[in-house]
């Protein structure tokens, strides 16, 4: 054997720059002597540590070391139990919800934590890193999770912490617009949770009596196809304008204002099925609307129904033949009203709406083909002479006189009469409400209604050949 010269080095010895180097387990430059070398070593190795845990072994802050396994389980119980025991808070998206560990399906089995950490100093190499370590080895505690009962609790707290994606959209309602946010939609990615709560669980930094911060859970979030930006796009440039000043419609001639609130009864914004809202009317919904129906009918008198007579012996027969006019239809009024709502100014929002000629449903023909022969029921209901009372009942009767109510249809008081405003020819007078005296347009009104109303009640109790089909709405 070479002897070493002095720049050779060995196990333990100086270089020339003064620092001290080792190889662990090599005594000598044979083969056979480093395995002997190892083989030495991690005998010191076993005799230092002995046969359960290594001395300063620790789990998630519990010192176990130099302990049996019996005596690390205990030391365990102790330290992890309160912590293992504690609600567990979980963070779902934006929420945060506290659940059971047992709920959860979770546990920690302190008798195999002991027999990890016990096994794991008894290793070759671990036996002899540690005699050239300075740290204190840490073991992971080991955790039991009932996946068929972690399924079910995650699913639980998916529903109740869950948030559904909510399209950004905007609001009508009495005259104003408003903007309504859009929610990005969030929910318990389960599959993905199932290893969160493995490593989560006692994880570390948590100690006996500290709380734990909220473990996140996995979620899948979904993104809603209308967003912020688009609502205000849709708000500053349609919804906003919209509801900024009345339209007003010329009929004939005649101008009819409409006013932002009713306008927004009828309006919305929709999503055209690519992220963008784009204005829609219920045209059929206006055109029905009191404010607009009663003015409409005076701009363009629709057609004259077929007036009927009762002879002397309870039949009836035709006393006026019926007579065309003109109507507003819901497409017409739709594609005048809509280019209307962006305009800057009265004249911008001033628009005419096409008619076009009704031919009346009740005539001589029609009432040959419903086979009207004679008048089932009438009531009367007097009332006290009063100027504006004569006025209103008079012109309520006038817009009711010839109401054709064929099969299966449904009739509306309030329709046919309309708003009980000037413009559809309704005066001032008393009303009551609430059990209280009022003056407002159309006082009388509710005597009509009391008269239609029993004349049909009447006409369904009485015991006639026919079989009444139709239905009248009163107020």
């Amino acid at each position: 054997m070479r002897r070493a010269s002095r720049t050779d080095t060995g196990p333990g010895t100086r270089t020339d720059t003064g620092k001290r180097w080792s190889v662990p387990g090599l005594v000598g430059v044979a083969g056979g002597a480093a395995v002997v070398g190892l083989g030495g070593l991690y005998a010191a190795g076993l005799l230092w540590a002995g046969e359960d845990v290594a001395p300063g072994t620790k789990v998630r802050g519990v010192d176990i070391g130099g302990m049996s396994r019996a005596e690390a389980r205990q030391a365990l119980d102790r330290g992890l139990g309160p912590a293992a025991a504690a609600p567990v808070g979980l963070r779902i998206g934006e929420r945060t919800e506290q659940a059971e560990p047992g709920a959860l399906g979770l546990s920690l089995d302190t008798a195999a934590t002991a027999e990890r950490a016990a096994r794991s100093g008894s290793g070759p190499l671990t036996v002899i890193g540690r005699l050239f370590s300075s740290g204190d080895p840490d073991v992971d505690p080991v955790v039991r999770l009932d996946e068929k009962a972690a399924r079910a609790a995650l699913d639980g707290l998916g529903k109740k912490a869950g948030q559904e994606a909510r399209e950004g959209s905007v609001a009508f309602e009495k005259g104003k617009a408003k903007a309504v946010a859009p929610v990005t939609g969030t929910a318990v990615d389960v599959d993905r949770s199932l290893d969160a709560l493995r490593t989560g669980y006692l994880r570390k930094g948590t100690a006996a009596g500290a709380a734990a911060e909220p473990l996140a859970l996995p979620v899948q979030r979904t993104e809603p196809r209308v967003g912020q930006r688009e609502t205000d796009r849709a708000l500053k440039e349609f919804a906003e304008p919209a509801m900024s000043a009345p339209v007003t419609l010329t009929v004939g001639g005649r101008r009819i204002p409409v006013g932002p609130a009713v306008l927004s009864k009828h309006l919305s914004l929709k999503d055209d099925g690519q992220g963008r809202l784009t204005p829609g009317l219920d045209a059929k919904g206006l055109l029905a609307d009191p404010a607009l129906a009663g003015p409409l009918r005076q701009a363009a008198p629709g057609p004259s129904e077929a007036r009927l007579r009762v002879d002397g012996a309870g039949g009836v027969a035709v006393a006026e033949e019926g007579r065309a006019g003109r109507q507003v239809t819901e497409r017409s009024l739709g594609a005048a009203v809509l280019p209307l709502l962006t305009g800057a100014d009265a004249a911008a929002r001033t628009g005419e709406v096409a008619t076009e000629e009704a031919r009346p449903r009740l005539s001589q023909d029609t009432v040959q083909q419903l086979g009207i022969k004679e008048k089932v029921s009438s009531f009367t209901v007097t009332f006290e002479p009063a100027a504006y009372r004569t006025t209103n009942i008079g012109r309520a009767a006038e817009l009711i006189n010839g109401s054709l109510v064929l099969p299966d249809e449904t009739w509306s008081f309030n329709r046919t009469v309309g708003e009980r405003t000037k413009e559809n020819g309704f005066v001032d007078g008393l009303i009551i409400n609430n059990g209280q005296y009022e003056k407002a347009s159309g006082g009388g009104v509710s005597a009509v209604a009391t008269t239609v109303f029993n004349a049909m009640f009447k006409r369904e109790t009485m015991k006639t050949r026919y079989t009444p089909r139709d239905r009248v709405t009163c107020p």
